[in-house]
Parts: structure tokens; sequence; C-alpha cells
């Protein structure tokens, strides 16, 4: 093996002082190597001297010499590669500032004054990145050379397979010194001491040996070394005579580890690395006496105090006295005060004399603040040689956690008073000691005298540093005779170096350690390797794997049991982590059969050391209360009167042949209850209890397991939000009750938890208690004040910004003499700058998102900065206005949508309808008949209607006439008769395609698809109101005085609604069970439809001017699933009802609003989800918010629309509710998005949450498909659109421009690409219903290629079954895989979808086990093509469900991950199994072919990546990772590979050599998924942290982050990320079902926020924002379409 170094040693220098030492220490390193190293050294600066080389003196070393010479040692050309590089440096050091703080290694031409440098250690970083050696070794001693190791968290050269050594003389900020005394410098000197082997028994220096020397050599001394190891041991030097070192005793039957069990009095020899703190303790106490111990979960606190302060304190050295201190140790349990008592029972007493110890102990805890101070004193009276009682509570944090119930906080404070009274009475006879876990000692703050108790007497429990953790492993061994490997020692210290809570699992390591230690014969000492830790999974994977392994190694039945022990042994946190939970065993089986099965299960976890058992006596209310009439009475008299009783009437016993067996009994560890004797009026009724009296509990062996049992915490998270949240906010109402402090802020609901519970108020109303939903209610009123007085601190927050960022201007000018890099420079400040000042705005109370946007655009200008794309971004997520049209000069009456969300179709008050596109946002046609004119005075509301396909448009423009145009051309397609009157009412039905019209007393109706007159009917008096039920088989038909339902064929009265008083309105739901009637006098009667009763009655608007007055309705709405009605009275009140529960709210804002102006009503409209209701009245003058959202059943408003201050005339919402329109009184129509999550649309589906999604491979005119599966099946498929150039557009005539001076624009839009294809689903779902099922059958037998397979001919009869169940309902798009899906609820529910790339196959997995394929035909019909796998027939079989499936790209092989831990490979040109791939240890989380198909990748819980040829099934390589691998994907020239892992990274590593090419480090949680560009230039990376981010490939640096809200919130996680095909989009899948798309390229962002902005920036705003003149304000370019 080659080794190579290359040595420099620089003193000679041309405008720096010059120095002595470096080429002296460079020639000891370069000798020292080459005799006892055997590596080829080069010298810089070489010479020749008495034949030898040497380094020299005075001869000068170049930056570009040096440059070479480490490229030929770290990345030489050819194959020559050193396995082994050393590069040592000795010399100058410098650091520049120029905003950011950079090292180089100073050579002999360097000049700062001259802005030159020497090397870049930047530039040292990138070459160790791209360098094939194996071992690396990079040594400098030089100044500030430790900011070489800064560079370390890019992980300079990490590979897979690599092994490297970093050492700096000095860290970043300092200076390394030459030796004084010595021959070489500080750093060096220890160095070479370090190389030397013959100090080593072994006689061989590596890289950990060297690092152990140096550090220890260095302790003390100015200048500290820094250093970094990873990867294997480097052999560096080594001798043949290395020193005799005697060997150490050994005895290795003993260990000294604890695993998950706290040290303790009888382990403190072994306890080590918290000396410093048990001292301090100890003199708290010397000094006070009192101390609260405080540290994170795991940090060693109980044994701090156990093997800690009580073994030195019961020594008696540490302080005088304290071997005769009575020392009681308790935890407080569920009840505290039962607790407290057993502390003064003595253990060592008789079972009789314990239970009356007891039994006074707690009589004296009854008596109040005083009880404990009492029994303080008497047991001290009776032990004569105690001097003090130091009372030790352990795990404070349970009186929070454990201690529960409606007496909760009632004896919280009775425990606090009693210890606090007691401390200040007793002074120095009695001292406290609380052990308390860091996130609980907020809660503490609640109770004021215990708060100011801990504060001042706080005991911080900090991570144990570097030297204390190296004892804590070291010296155990030593004590015992173990030794412990060098290497094992750094690996175990680089695992958990300052990271808080890791001791458990440490101590676990350890323990598992020395059970797999390497017994050496002849006597030697035993040894703890670095193998055996390798193969545990290192610190944090030993615990995880030993569990998996213990749960795995149970039947299926005892995992069953096992996993609800666990999820039953865990207190979820409330604001902190997870906890312990002890539970009573009975609790833990629910049936006499099943209690065998778990009392097995405990016994093997107990074996495991995963849970602890124990006894405890039982605890009852009526136990509490002590009977006085007996309380005198010694419980030993009443014990012999009980037994003399009982011998006496059974006459088989004397009282001596009792006493030894009750005395027998007695003395078991828990027995017989004597405690409360007392309470026993008859005392013959007392009764000896066995074993029955005591309860055993069960308790998580260690806290640690539930932080880090990956197992366990899935299990915990599936079954925690409801119970957590509705416990959360019960628990936060019961304290703020019991407090009493109604307004008291730390009691009452503030930010996020204050949203989360009026979401959980909203979804679960009926879960909460009154006093629950009280609580909101007044948290949510002292919010919203606070928010009102905050509005005048955040004032301050632009004004601070701008003077930094006017610093950081003024720095970059001073900085720069070029013109012309002064001039880039001050672009970039400028950019940054005005991002700042666009981030600050929409930072603001009331943020202007456009005005952001613009500023935002003017800093992109500047310079393509990253903050210019972060301000970009954060504006257009906050932009809910899309698209802004001046339509007519007229107020518009109508917009309507078409099915597929193409079109849309106004029209004005004058009749004219205009038809326009959402998909080039052109003005298609103005449709208007000619000779009709409408004159003002006449104008009637107009009805129009696109057909389902969204071919024609219905309308009624001209009085006594009904049109139909098509869309496209705009052509008049015929009229439906010239009617003989005045049309007065229309209703219009798309799907059945009818028509309805009224002519005085006459009602009419005709089929606009063919123009036929359909049916005909004649009324008393005259029509009034007309509307289709939902499927337009009938028509409710109102004269004023009833209504009649209608059977539109024949024309036939089914049934008449009579209110019996006039009728003003009426209104239907969409389910045709209700029909809401509003009369004439207010009232508003709900009928029931189905049997033509009346139901319900509302009350109706009351007036606000006459008491017991009503208002007229002018409109009645039903939200879509008819739960909830709107009333809007004719002078513009509002009020929403809800019918089942009869609540309601009242907006009165819009009522005073449109006071002056009665007949213009407010627009109003539902969400599609029934979940809001969008209001618009009046704007007032000079607001912006012109419409509001609000909860459907509180009327909260949620958000509001914000523009210029004009009237809305309608709203309309979108058919999937992503989109929403309003119409003006100015005659503009205004398209909203409903979601503010991505620059783009936020997609959902209506009733469930997306759980799949994909692109699809484009067709030929656009950028491709984007599909999402909802977790019921729900399908819904947008089509991304290729912009195309929109034609011109004939002249108009000139119309008034919006408020805020916009032309008339018809620029391309993005997000408008985004429609949904309905028609071809539906057209799909329409044939499969319309076929028999025995024409599935017919084409089945004629597919030849399909019959060979076993699972067609597994076909069963149930399916056929479900398929002609299918055929009975109609389909739509949202029901397509519903009904799929529906197929297979015999067996279970959805579990894994995909779809091919050509869309022509659809797999679908279900958690019974089933995975069927189905096929897309050309002609819009489907049929399953295999079952490739059914359910097992019965409970016995083995089920396998398959989680994850994939499509190869060419679509003739399925893959699907199983939760046996294999992958199953399907062909299907033949349908059958073709491999299965088995290997991995643990859960796959997925799997993917190459873009070639020619390899699989999968990805698993055993932190592993694997890599398969999908043609022999055979296993490729295994690429190991540093922890759970929860995604892998090839890049689409199959080169290189993306592995994200729960470790918050992500990597690129090469296909071929499995080597790692880059880490993408910057989340801050898991990172669950990522995906490479097209072009494979960018990864997107998905993660648990709410964000998903943009990477460069090669480099590893970050780009953009995508995050769906602001960074300060909390956000679901984002589980999936992925490129459109093309590589513009990026989209995100959320955990809470939110598909998001991003623009994934600075161009299309730039085209998106020119698309986006409707305006330029008025003066005032250049003038206040951006401190320019008027005549100075920058103009943006625009859309050609919007100049003027």
């Amino acid at each position: 093996m080659l080794r190579d170094a290359l040595v420099v040693g620089i003193s000679s220098y041309q405008y720096l002082p010059g120095l002595s030492a470096p080429a002296h220490d460079a020639e000891a390193i370069a000798h020292q190597l080459e005799t006892t190293g055997d590596f080829r050294v080069t010298r810089m600066p070489e010479i020749v001297q008495a034949e030898k080389l040497r380094v020299g003196v005075k001869t000068p070393v170049t930056l570009a010499a040096l440059e070479a010479a480490l490229v030929k040692l770290f990345k030489p050309k050819g194959s020559n590669v050193p396995h082994t590089a050393l590069f040592y440096f000795s010399g100058h050091g410098l650091q520049k500032e120029a905003g950011i703080c950079e090292g180089y290694l100073a050579t002999s031409d360097a000049n700062s004054a001259g802005h030159f440098y020497g090397l870049s250690l930047f530039w040292l970083r990138r070459l160790l990145q791209e360098s094939p050696v194996r071992q690396r070794i990079v040594l400098l001693d030089c100044c500030h050379s430790g900011e070489m190791l800064n560079y370390l968290e890019a992980d300079p050269g990490a590979k897979s397979g690599t092994d490297r050594l970093f050492m700096a003389a000095s860290r970043e900020y300092e200076t390394a010194y030459e030796s004084l005394t010595g021959q070489y410098s500080v750093f060096t000197q220890a160095l070479l001491e370090g190389l030397d082997a013959r100090r080593l028994p072994a006689g061989v220096v590596t890289n950990y040996a060297l690092t152990d020397w140096v550090s220890n050599a260095l302790k003390g001394e100015a200048q500290q070394p820094l250093f970094e190891n990873s990867g294997s041991e480097i052999v560096l030097t080594r001798c043949q005579n290395p020193f005799t070192v005697l060997p150490s005793t050994s005895i290795p039957e003993v260990c000294p580890y604890r695993g998950l069990e706290p040290f303790d009095e009888s382990h403190a020899e072994y306890f080590f690395g918290r000396e410093s703190l048990t001292d301090q303790l100890i003199e708290r106490l010397r000094t006070g006496n009192f101390a609260a111990v405080v540290g994170a979960s795991g940090s060693g606190k109980s044994s701090l105090v156990k093997a800690g302060l009580i073994h030195r304190l019961r020594r008696g050295q540490a302080l005088s006295g304290s071997d005769r201190w009575q020392i009681r140790i308790l935890t407080p349990t569920e009840h505290p005060f039962k607790s407290l008592a057993n502390a003064f029972v003595n253990t060592e007493a008789s079972a009789v004399e314990r239970a009356e110890q007891l039994r006074r102990a707690e009589m004296f805890l009854q008596e109040g603040a005083t009880g404990l101070t009492q029994l303080v004193r008497a047991s001290l009276i009776s032990e004569n040689r105690s001097t003090r009682l130091l009372l030790i509570i352990d795990q404070f944090e349970e009186i929070f956690t454990l201690c529960q119930g409606s007496n909760a906080e009632r004896d919280r404070h009775r425990f606090f008073n009693s210890l606090l009274t007691t401390l200040h009475n007793l002074g120095e006879q009695f001292s406290l000691v609380i052990v308390l876990r860091a996130d609980f000692f907020s809660k503490c703050s609640f109770y004021t005298e215990l708060a100011a108790k801990i504060e001042p007497h706080l005991m911080m429990v900090t991570p144990l540093n570097y030297e204390q953790i190296k004892a804590s492993i070291i010296k155990p061994a030593e004590k015992v005779g173990l030794v412990c490997d060098p290497n094992l020692v750094y690996n175990i210290l680089l695992d958990i170096v300052g990271a808080p809570g890791e001791l458990p699992l440490l101590q676990y390591t350890l323990l598992e350690l020395w059970q797999r230690r390497q017994v050496v014969a002849d006597g030697k000492p035993s040894r703890l390797t670095l193998d055996a830790y390798t193969e545990l999974g290192g610190v944090r994977g030993t615990l995880q794997k030993r569990a998996n392994e213990i749960f795995y190694s149970l039947t299926l039945a005892e995992q069953q049991v096992a996993k609800r022990i666990f999820i039953a042994l865990t207190q979820l946190g409330e604001g902190t982590e997870d906890t312990r939970r002890r539970v009573l065993k009975s609790e833990l089986v629910q049936s006499e059969a099943s209690n065998q099965l778990a009392e097995q299960v405990l016994e093997k976890l107990v074996i495991a050391k995963l849970v602890v058992t124990s006894q405890i006596q039982p605890t009852s209310g009526h136990q509490d209360q002590v009977d006085q009439r007996f309380a005198n009475v010694s419980t030993a008299l009443r014990l012999a009167q009980v037994i003399k009783s009982k011998t006496t009437q059974s006459g088989q016993a004397t009282i001596a042949e009792t006493l030894p067996n009750i005395q027998a009994t007695l003395n078991q560890k828990c027995n017989l209850n004597v405690t409360r004797m007392s309470q026993v009026v008859a005392l013959n009724e007392v009764s000896i209890a066995g074993n029955g009296g005591c309860q055993e509990t069960v308790d998580i062996a260690h806290e640690a397991l539930i932080r880090n049992w990956g197992l366990l915490r899935s299990w915990l998270d599936e079954n925690r939000e409801m119970l957590r949240r509705q416990r959360r906010i019960e628990r936060a109402a019961r304290e703020w009750d019991l407090a009493q402090q109604q307004r008291s802020p730390e009691y009452l609901l503030r930010g996020s938890r204050l949203l989360d519970a009026e979401d959980f108020l909203t979804y679960y109303p009926d879960e909460l208690s009154v006093l629950a939903q009280r609580y909101i209610v007044v948290s949510r009123d002292a919010t919203r004040r606070t928010r009102r007085e905050l509005r005048l601190l955040q004032v301050s927050v632009p004004c601070t910004l701008m003077v930094a960022l006017g610093v950081t201007f003024n720095q970059y000018r001073m900085a720069i003499e070029h013109q012309a890099e002064k001039d880039f420079q001050l672009q970039v400040a400028t950019s940054r700058q005005w991002s700042a000042i666009a981030q600050s705005l929409l930072q603001e109370t009331d943020p202007d998102p456009t005005t952001a946007l613009l500023i935002s655009r003017l800093a992109a200008e500047q310079a393509p900065t990253q903050e210019a794309e972060t301000s970009l971004r954060s504006a257009l997520q906050a932009l809910r206005l899309q698209d802004y049209r001046q339509i007519s000069q007229k107020p518009l009456q109508q917009v309507v949508f078409s099915p597929q969300a193409e079109w849309f179709a106004t029209v004005d008050m004058e009749g004219q309808l205009v038809i326009s596109s959402l998909k080039d946002r052109q003005l298609k046609r103005v449709l208007r008949q000619p000779g009709l004119t409408r004159e003002p005075a006449a104008v009637r509301p107009t009805t129009i209607a696109f057909s389902p396909d969204g071919k024609f448009l219905v309308a009624d423009p001209t009085p006594g006439q009904i049109a139909v145009w098509a869309v496209e051309t705009g052509e008049l397609q015929r009229s439906l008769g010239q009617a003989a009157n005045a049309i007065t009412q229309v209703a219009i039905h798309p799907t059945s395609q009818q028509v309805a019209v009224s002519e005085g007393q006459t009602v009419k109706v005709w089929n606009f698809s063919t123009g036929e007159l359909q049916s005909r009917g004649s009324y008393r008096h005259a029509v009034k109101q007309l509307q289709f039920n939902s499927d337009g088989s009938q028509l409710l038909v109102g004269d004023g005085r009833s209504i009649a339902q209608v059977q539109v064929k024949g024309h036939r009265i089914l049934k008449t609604f009579a209110p019996r008083v006039e009728i003003a309105t009426m209104s239907l739901t969409a389910d045709d069970r209700h029909l809401a009637i509003a009369t004439a006098q207010g009232a508003v009667q709900i009928w029931n439809v189905a049997t033509g009763k009346l139901q319900q009655m509302l009350p109706g608007l009351a007036a606000a001017t006459s008491r017991g007055a009503t208002i007229e309705m002018a409109r009645l709405l039903f939200s879509p699933n008819g739960e909830y009605i709107a009333l809007v009275g004719k002078a513009g009140q509002i009020q929403v009802v809800q019918l089942q529960t009869g609540q309601r709210w009242e907006l009165e804002q819009v009522a005073k609003a449109n006071a002056n102006k009665p007949h213009r009503l407010p627009a109003i409209a539902f969400s599609p989800d029934s979940r809001q209701i969008i209001i618009a009245g009046q704007p007032t003058l000079g607001t912006t918010r012109i419409a509001s959202f609000r909860d459907v059943a509180t009327g909260r408003e949620v958000s509001a629309l914000r523009g210029a201050a004009q009237a809305l005339s309608t709203i309309q919402f979108s058919p999937d509710g992503s989109l929403l329109a309003t119409t003006t009184t100015s005659g503009a129509v205004q398209l909203w998005n409903t979601e503010l999550g991505s620059e783009l649309l936020s997609l959902k589906l209506p009733a469930t949450a997306i759980q799949w999604a994909g692109f699809q491979n484009p067709p030929a005119t656009t950028d491709g498909n984007i599909f999402a599966i909802g977790r019921d099946g729900t399908l819904r498929q947008w089509q991304l659109i290729t912009p195309k150039p929109r034609p011109s557009i004939a002249p108009k005539p000139a119309q008034p421009s919006p408020p805020w001076s916009i032309p008339d624009f018809r620029t391309e839009k993005v997000f408008q690409g985004l429609h949904e294809i309905r028609r071809w689903w539906e057209a799909l779902g329409q044939n499969l219903t319309n076929q028999p099922v025995s024409s599935h059958a017919e084409k089945f037998a004629k597919a030849g290629s399909f019959q060979t397979s076993h699972a067609i001919a597994s076909r069963e009869t149930n399916a056929q079954t479900a398929s002609s169940q299918l055929a009975a309902a109609p389909m739509t798009l949202s029901t397509l895989v519903t009904d799929l899906v529906r197929q297979m609820e015999l067996t279970g529910r959805l579990s894994g979808v995909a779809i091919s790339q050509d869309s022509k196959l659809i797999a679908i997995a279900n958690h019974a086990g089933l995975v069927e394929v189905w096929q897309l035909l050309a002609n819009r019909s489907m049929r399953r093509l295999y079952r490739l796998q059914s359910p097992a027939p019965d409970q016995r079989s083995q089920t396998v469900v398959m989680h994850h499936l994939a499509f190869s790209p060419d679509g003739h092989h399925l893959l699907g991950v199983s939760l046996d831990k294999s992958i199953h490979l399907w062909n299907l040109d033949a349908g059958s199994l073709r491999h299965q791939l088995k290997g991995h240890e643990a859960l796959i989380e997925q799997a993917h072919f190459s873009a070639d198909g020619s390899r699989i990748i999968s990805a698993s819980w055993d932190r592993t990546a694997r890599i398969w040829d999908a043609a022999s099934g055979q296993l490729i390589t295994t690429l190991p990772q540093p922890d759970v691998v929860t995604s892998a994907r090839f890049s689409a020239d199959n080169q290189r590979i993306v592995v994200t892992s729960l470790d918050s990274t992500a990597r690129v590593i090469d296909a071929s050599t499995g080597a790692v090419q880059v880490i993408l480090a910057g989340h801050r949680g898991a990172v669950l998924d990522g995906e490479f560009s097209p072009d494979g230039q960018w990864v997107v990376t998905a993660s648990a942290d709410g964000s998903a981010r943009l990477w460069d490939a090669t480099t590893g640096v970050e780009r953009t982050t995508l995050r769906a809200g602001k960074a300060d919130r909390s956000l679901p996680a984002v589980k999936k990320a992925f490129f459109s095909a093309n590589g513009q989009y990026v989209a995100t899948l959320d955990s809470d079902g939110t598909l998001n798309l991003w623009v994934a390229t600075w161009a299309g962002l730039l085209d998106v926020a020119r698309d986006r902005s409707l305006r330029q920036l008025t003066p005032d705003e250049c003038l206040r924002y951006l401190r320019l003149a008027p005549n100075a304000c920058p103009a943006l370019p625009l859309d050609r379409a919007l100049q003027p």
C-alpha cells in the first residue's frame, strides 16, 4: 500500500515576519514519518544538504507550487492513488474578514495588505471532498488553523469507506505559539512525542492514540488544539521494541456498567464523571438546606443523587456529621402524600411495625402544612444520634405527570406547602433535595413559592464533557480489569459528546459491550472492542436494535400484547417529552384468558430489562379517611383482637397456632394492609389477606427506551393525536378553573395552543366539556386584546432592519474600490435590502402581499440573490389575488365556472354574456343577441349555466327567450321558443340538460341539448319560484302561497308544501332532503321533502330597531352538506344556523355597512367542503378588506380577501374549491386562491387527505399530469398546460380602469394551467358502469396474452359480485378509485397505489394483502387484468401486506414492498411473481426502479440501502448508512443515488462505487424523501421539519427552502417531494394531505412573479418603503398585454 506525505515548513516570507521554527519542525516530522511511518515524504521547500534532502529555511514556497503539490498528493492523475495521504503544514496562518471569516495557509508570497492571503482552507476542503484517497491526514501547525474544522459542518471529504484525521494547532480565533524552552513549536513538540511508538505497549501509534496524547499533553496551554477522527484506525507509526507495560489485575466476572438502571450506593465505586457536580451539591447542603437538581431526561440526575450524594454523605468525609443523618428518598407517584408517608417507614422492621409507622406518618401528614414538620421531629427523636433529616424526592416531575384527577391541583399545593413550611420551621434539622426533569421546570413557575425557592438554589445537570464521558467509560473498566480499544472510546465519544440525554444509551451500550467482551486466554484482561460496538449499531442503535430483537422474537399474539403494554406504559407529554407511566398489571389485561399470555410476555420483557415490575399496597378513597374512634388504639392490640375473635369463632386453631402463620404472612413484602384497621368498626369483620392484598405495577425500564426506540415511537404517533389534544385542552381548562384566574395570561391559551383548541372545537365540539368550551372563548378574547397591544411594538421591526441593512450596505461600499465590483456589490446589497423590506411587510399585522411582491421583484431585478428568491416565494405564498379582468363597464350579476374549470362565464346588468378562458386567460367571446336590448329599469336576474361537458352555455339574456351557445365558437346554437309573455323565472339543471321557465302562470321545461319541449303545466297563480332537484327529475314550483313538487316527466304534481303564509324565497339542499321556505313575516320553515311534513321552525332575523319585529328574508342558502343554512335579510343581515343543534351566529357588520343601500345584498357562498363561508359586503372607505372567510360553525374569521375598496356583487367557487371568483360592481372579475401554501396552487381533495401523488409523463402539448389519491381511494388528476402565445384580440370600446389604475390584460398564468381533466375520467367511469359483468369475463377470455397467469385463474366470484354492485351507481371523478377500493373493503383498506407513467395501468393494494392491476383502455373503459396477490383465506394464514407499489418505467413490471421485510417483483406480461427480494433486516420503507428499469434500489430501517438486479433478483451491493434510511432513488442517468435518513441529512452516492459524493445537511428534522431533477443538476428533499429544500447535487449547496407557512410556526411534516417531468416544478405532499406545487427554477419563479404583478408600485409606496422620490420610482417589466 502506498503511503505518501507532503511536509511543508515555511520560514521565509516576503511581506510577513519571518519564522525560525517551521522548517525545523517540518524536518523533524518528515524524519519521523520516514523512519517509523513507512511514508514517502515530499518536503517543501526542499533542498539538498550533506547529500540528504532537507526542508529549506530560506527557500520560498509559492501558492502555485503548494496547490500543485496538494493536488498531486490528494488527487493524483492515473491509477497510482496512494492508500494513505498525509499533509503537514507549519508556518503563518491568516484570517480574512470581509463579511465572513475565511482561513488561509500563508505562502511565502502572501500579502494581506494587497488582499492576497495564500492557500484557502475552503479550497483545501473542496479538494478533500473530491479526493479518491482512502485515508487522509491533515496536520496544521499555524495560527487560525481551526478554521479548517469549521468546515466540518459540511463534512469535508467524508465518504463511505474512508478514514480521516484532521488536527489543528489552535482554534480559528487563536494564535499558535513557538515553544520558549523546547526545540520545536508547542504543537509539533506534542506531535513528535505522540508519534513515538515506543511509548505504547503494542508499539503502534494510530490516529486515535495520537489525538489522545496531544490533547492531554497540551492541556492547560494557552492554545488548545482541535481534532476530528472518523472511520477506522489509521496506523501512523510503529516500532519493534515497545516499552514494557505491567498488566493490570483482571476481574472479568464483574460488570461495572448499569444499563438502563441508575447507579445507586452499591455501585458508587463505578460511578465516574460527576465528581465536580457531587461536590457542588454537598456544598449546597453545607451552606443551606435546599437544592433543586434539574437536568434533561437521561442526563444522570438519579445516579448523581444516589451514587454520588448519598454515598458521600453516608461516609461522612465530605461533610462532617453527615454519616449520622437520616436520609429518606422517594418518588411522588400518583399519590404523593402516600409516597411521602412510606418514606418514613423502616423497611427492616416487621410488617406490623411497618404498618403502625405508616399509619402514624399518614396521621401527621393529614394535619396540614405543619404535619410534615412534626413527622420529621418525631423521626429525629426516635433516633437520638440523628442530627439532620435529608429528604430526597427523585423524579419530581411525577407530581405533574402522574398526579391527576379532580383533586390533583389541590394535592400539589398541599404537598408543596408541606415541604416549604418544614424547610422554614426546622432550619438546619431538615434538608430537601428535589430531582426534576428540565422540561418540567416551567411547570413549577405556576406555583409561586416553589418557583421562588427553586430559582436561587438551582443546580443544572449539564451533558458530560469530553473528559467526563471518557472517565465514565474507562475508569469503571479499569476497576474490574477490562481493556477498552482506544478507537472504541473515540468512536463512542464522537457519537455522544454534547448530546443531552444520551447517558442511558451509553450505559446500555456499555452493558451490551461487556456481555460481548473479547475474553483473552492466559489470564490477560478481557477487551471491549470496536467490532462489537459496530455490530451493535453504535450508541443510538444498540437499544433500538435490542428492543427490536426482543419484540420480533415474540409470536404475533405476543407482539400485540407487548405493543399494548408499551403504549400503556407511556405518559404522553404535554409540552414535554413522553415519559414513563406506572400501570397496574391488572390494567394491562382485559380478560382472564389473556392474563396468562400477558404474564408470559411481561416475563420476557423483564428478563430483557425493557420493563420492570414492583409491588405496592392498594390505595382507595375509603382508606384516606381515618376513623378517629380507633385512632389511638394500637395496631398490634387490634390485630390481636381480630385474631382472638377469629380463633374463637372457628374453633379450629389456637392463638399459638395462628400467630406464626399470620406473622409469616405479614413478613412478606406486601400482604396485609394493616395500616387502615382503624377504619373497621366491627373488628371481627377483619380478615387476614394473603398476597391478594398487594398489587403489582409495571413500568418501562428507562425513558431512553421511549425516546430512542423507533417502533415504539411509531406506535405512539399512530394513537396519540386525538387523545393528546383532548387531554391537553381539558387539563388546561381544569387548571384555569381551579386557579380562578379568569384573565390571567399564564392560565389562558395563546398562540398555537389556542389555534389548536379552536380547531379541535370546530371539528370535535361534542368531545369537549362546557368548561373547556368556555375556556377557549375566554382565551380567544384575551388573545385579541394582546394582539392589539402588540401592533404598536411591531412598528419598530422594519426600522431596525433598515438600520442593519444600511450598515451592511455601507460596509460593502467602503470595502470595494474597483468601480465594476463596487456596482455589483451595490446591486447585491440593494437586492438584499429591498428583500428585507419585502419580508418585513409580510410580517405586519395587516400585510399587503402585492406590494411585497413588487418590491421583491425589484430586488430580483437588481441581483439574483438568495434573499430575493426567498422574499419572492414568501410574497407569492401570501398572495391570494391571482387575476383581475375588466369584463364590462356595467356591474356583473353572475359568474359561473365550467365543470372542468377551463372556462368561466359572466353576465352584466345589461345582459351581456362573456366567456373567458382559464387556460390561456384570454377573453374568448362576447355573446349578445343582435336587435335586442334591455333597459336598466327592466333588469332582472339572468341565469346562466354550462352543459356537463362544458361545450355549451345556456342563458336567458333576453325577455321571453332561452338561448344556447357553443363555448368554443361563440355561435348561437338554438333558441328555445319565443315566449308570448315575459319570462319571470328560470331554472337550469346542467346535468340533465334541462331548463325550466315561467311565463306568468305557465311553466315549461325544455331539453336545451335537443331543443325539445319536455313538459308543460299551468298554475292558479303567477309562478314566483323555480328550482330543480339534484338529478333534474323533479321541479319545485312556487306561486307565493305554496310550493308544488312536480315530476318533470308528465308534469305531475307529487305533493304540495303549504306554509299558509306568503312565501318570500325558498332553497333546497343538495341531497334533496330538506326544503327551506322563508315567509314574508321573516320566519323560516324547514320541510322534510320525502314526507312533505314541516320538520323545523327557525325564528329568522330579529330587527334591531323594534323589539319582537322580524326582517324579511331576501335569500336562503344551504351548505353543500345540508347541515347549515345561511339567512340573508333584505337589509343585509346574515345569520348562519346549524340545523341539527340550532346553534347560530350573526354578522352585524354587513348589516350596518349596507343599511343605506338595502337593494345591494351582501355576496355570500359556502365552500365546497362546507367548512367555511365567505361573506362580502360594502367595504368601508380606505379599507383593504373586501371579503372574509369565516368558520361556518362559529363565525370566527379565518382569513380575508384584501384589495381596493370596491363592492363585490357575486362570489363563486370553482368545482374543486381551489379557486374563487368574485365580481365587482365596476364590471371586473377577480380570481383568488382559496388556499395559501406554495407559490402555485395548494391542492386538496374535498373529503379526504391526499395519501399518494406523483407526476406522469407529459402529453405532447402539456408539461405532464399530476395525480393525487386520497386515503379513501378518491383519485383526481390535474394537467400542466404549456403556455402558448396568445392571439391578438379585436379592440373593444374603452372601459374604465379599476380603482388602482390597472389596464386590461390577458397574460399567461402558470397556476391557471392547472385544471382538472374530468371528462376523461367521468366517461371512463360511465363506460365501466354501463358494461354488464359478463362482458368483462368475455374480454378476459379473449385476451390471450393475459390467460397464462395463475392470478387470472384465481379470480374469485366475490370480486365479480363486487363489480355488479359497482355498476349500480353512476361514476364520477371523485368515486372512480373509491369504488374500486370498495370492492376490496371486504378485506381491508387501501395500503398502496401506483399509476404507470403512461397512465394506462393502475395498481392497488390493501391492508388485507390484496394486490390488483387494472388497465385503463383507450375507449375509456376499464378492466381488471390481474389479482397478483389475494388475502389469506383464514386468520391462521400469514397475510403479506404491501405498503408501497411502483411500476417499472416501461410498465411491464410491478414491485411491491411488504411488511415482512421483502420486495415482491411481478411480471405483468405473464401476471406472475418473478422474484422475491430478501435480505433486509428491518422494515423496508420504499423501493424504486432505475430509469432504465435494470436495477432496483430499496431503503430500509436496518440503516442500509440495497441495489438489486431486476432481471435476476440478485443483490448487487449494500450501502450502509449512519441511521435509518427513509428513501433512495437513482438519478436519470443511473450514475448517482440520493439517500435520505432520519439523521437529518441526505447523501448523494456514486451508484457504481458506493462512495459518498456530497452530504446535504441543513434540515432540522428527519429527512423523509429525496429525488433528483430530470437533468440531475438538483436534488429536492422533504423533511419532518415542515420544509422541502432544493440542493445543488454536485456541490451540496442549498439553493432554497420551500416551506408552506412561516418558519416560526409548527408545520406538518413534508413526507414526499418530487419534480415534474421537465424539471420546472416541484410538488410536495404534507402529512396533513395537502399537495403544494412550487416553481423549481429561477427563471420560472420570475415568470410567475411577473405574471402575478398586476400593477406598478405607486409613488407613495416608493417613497414610504424604498425612500425614493416619485420621479425615481423604478418601473417593472410587465407582460406585453399589460402595457398600455
